[in-house]
C-alpha cells in the first residue's frame, strides 16, 4: 500500500492533464441514488485497484461536481481559479506538506507569509500586520472575533468573565451569527439602509438602544466589504470612527469584496479598510485561487498570537524565534495544509498586474451589464451595482418563475444563475468574478428572460 506505484502515477497525470487543459461543460448532477449506486462496492477488503479507483474518481466524483471556474457560473460567489493555482495544488498535494509549525513546513510557511505580507500592504494595515491562511471565511471570522474578545478583556480587566456582545448588520454574512453562538456572545442587530449597508449612525443607534436596556458590553462590530447577496460595502470610514471612539474592535468580512483593493476603483469603494483590526478575504473567490483558501489578516498580529498559541510539553520542540513563524499560533487550528501556497504560486507565475487587470475587468463588465439591464424593458435593476454583483428582477415574475428559468438554463448547459431574495422580494443576482465573462454572454442572459 505504501510502495511507489508508477501505474497510479501515470493514471493520475492523465486525469490532471485533462482537467487542466479542457473546459468541463455545465451540467446538473446525476440523481443521488445513481451516485451512491455507482460508488457501491468501491470499498472492499481486497480493494478495486488504481485503475478502478481512478475511473470512479474521474467518471463519478469529478463528472458530478460542477465546474465552478467556468465563466458561465454566475451564482453565489463563484470561483475563477487560474490553471497555475490548480497546478500548484496538485504539486503541493504530492509533497504532502504540513504547515502548522515552521520546523515541519518552513518552505510552505515562508511562501504563505510572503503572500500575506503583500496582502497586508495592499490593504495598508501597518508595520505590525500579519496573518494566516485558513480554510474559509467562517473559521476566519471565528478567529478574528475570538482575538477581538480576548483583546477587549485585556483592555477591561475589571469586567472579568462578564458576558459580551457584538454588533452586525442584518445583511452580515450568516457565519457572523453562528460564530457569535460558538463564542457564546450576544448579537446586536443594526438596521442598515435600504440595501442593508451598515453606516455610522446605524451603529450609534444600535449601541445606544442596547445600552439603554442594560445589554452586555459590546467588544466588536462586524462589518462587511461586499455583502454576499447584493454586493454592498458598509460605511467603513464611519464605522471605524465609531469603533475608535468606543474602543471596540472593527472586524471586516471582505471574503468576496476585499479583493477589490487591487483596483484603483475598488480602493475608493473600500475606503476605511486600512483601519480594521482584523479582516478576511478569500483568494478562492475573487483572487483566482482554488478552494480552501481564506486569508485572515490582523492589524497587530501579536494579539492573535497571544490568543491562539498552544502550549504543552511536547510542543517545546516547535517553539520559534522571531524570524520564524508557526501558523498554528494565529487561528483556531493546529494541523493544516499550506493552503496559501497555490495562491502565491499563481501570483508569482502571472504577476500582480495581471491580477489588477482581472479585477478591473470584472468591475467594468459588471457596470456594463448593469447598463444593459437598465436598458432592457422587461427587467428592473434591484440595487445599485457597487462591486461586481448585479441584481435585478423581471416584470411579472414570482419566485417559482425565477426558479424554473434557473433550472432550465443549467439543464441546457447555458449558465448557472441562482435565485435569491432581499427582504422578501425574489430576484436574480449575477456575480462576476471571472475576467472571461463577456458582455455578449450576459446579453444572452437578458434575452433568455424575455
Amino acid at each position: 500500500m505504501h510502495d511507489q506505484d508508477p501505474v497510479l502515477v501515470g493514471l493520475t497525470l492523465e486525469v490532471v492533464q485533462h482537467e487542466l487543459t479542457t473546459v468541463k461543460p455545465l451540467s446538473s448532477p446525476a440523481p443521488a441514488a445513481d451516485l451512491y449506486a455507482a460508488l457501491a462496492g468501491s470499498i472492499t477488503d481486497e480493494g478495486i485497484g488504481p485503475a478502478g479507483a481512478v475511473s470512479l474518481l474521474r467518471d463519478v466524483v469529478g463528472a458530478n461536481s460542477m465546474n465552478v471556474s467556468s465563466p458561465n457560473v454566475l451564482a453565489f460567489i463563484p470561483s475563477a481559479a487560474t490553471p497555475a493555482s490548480l497546478a500548484a495544488d496538485v504539486m503541493l498535494s504530492s509533497m504532502n506538506v504540513i504547515a502548522d509549525w515552521w520546523l515541519e513546513g518552513a518552505g510552505g510557511i515562508a511562501a504563505e507569509n510572503h503572500t500575506l505580507h503583500w496582502l497586508c500592504a495592499q490593504v495598508g494595515l501597518g508595520p505590525h500586520a500579519g496573518g494566516v491562511f485558513v480554510s474559509g471565511a467562517t473559521p476566519g471570522n471565528l478567529a478574528g472575533l475570538a482575538a477581538a474578545r480576548r483583546w477587549w478583556r485585556s483592555q477591561h480587566p475589571g469586567h472579568g468573565r462578564e458576558r459580551l456582545a457584538l454588533v452586525c448588520a442584518q445583511q452580515a454574512h450568516s457565519s457572523i451569527r453562528m460564530v457569535a453562538g460558538v463564542l457564546d456572545v450576544d448579537v446586536v442587530l443594526a438596521d442598515g439602509d435600504e440595501f442593508g449597508r451598515l453606516r455610522a449612525p446605524d451603529l450609534e443607534v444600535a449601541l445606544a438602544e442596547h445600552r439603554a436596556v442594560g445589554g452586555a458590553p459590546v467588544f466588536a462590530v462586524a462589518a462587511t466589504a461586499g455583502t454576499t447577496n447584493l454586493g454592498m460595502v458598509d460605511d467603513l470610514v464611519g464605522l471605524a470612527d465609531v469603533a475608535d471612539r468606543e474602543s471596540i474592535w472593527l472586524h471586516v468580512d471582505g471574503a468576496y469584496g476585499g479583493a477589490a483593493v487591487l483596483s484603483a476603483q475598488g480602493r475608493t469603494l473600500l475606503a476605511g479598510l486600512d483601519r480594521v483590526r482584523s479582516m478576511v478575504v478569500d483568494p478562492h473567490k475573487w483572487l483566482f485561487a482554488g478552494y480552501d483558501c481564506c486569508a485572515l489578516l490582523y492589524r497587530d498580529v501579536r494579539i492573535a498570537r497571544a490568543a491562539f498559541t498552544q502550549t504543552a510539553e511536547y510542543l517545546e520542540a516547535v517553539e520559534v524565534s522571531p524570524e520564524e513563524w508557526n501558523p498554528a499560533d494565529y487561528a483556531v487550528h493546529l494541523t493544516r495544509r499550506a493552503r496559501g501556497v497555490p495562491f502565491w504560486f499563481s501570483l508569482a507565475t502571472n504577476g500582480v498586474q495581471a491580477y489588477r487587470d482581472a479585477v478591473d475587468t470584472c468591475l467594468r463588465t459588471a457596470h456594463e451589464f448593469t447598463a444593459e439591464v437598465e436598458g432592457a424593458p422587461h427587467l428592473r435593476l434591484f440595487a445599485p451595482t457597487t462591486l461586481s454583483i448585479v441584481t435585478f428582477t423581471r416584470d411579472g415574475w414570482e419566485r417559482a418563475d425565477y426558479e424554473r428559468w434557473s433550472r432550465e438554463q443549467l439543464a441546457a448547459g447555458r449558465f448557472f444563475i441562482a435565485v435569491s431574495e432581499f427582504r422578501g422580494r425574489p430576484l436574480l443576482r449575477v456575480c462576476i468574478v471571472h475576467p472571461k465573462v463577456t458582455i455578449e454572454a450576459l446579453r444572452e442572459v437578458i434575452d433568455s428572460l424575455q
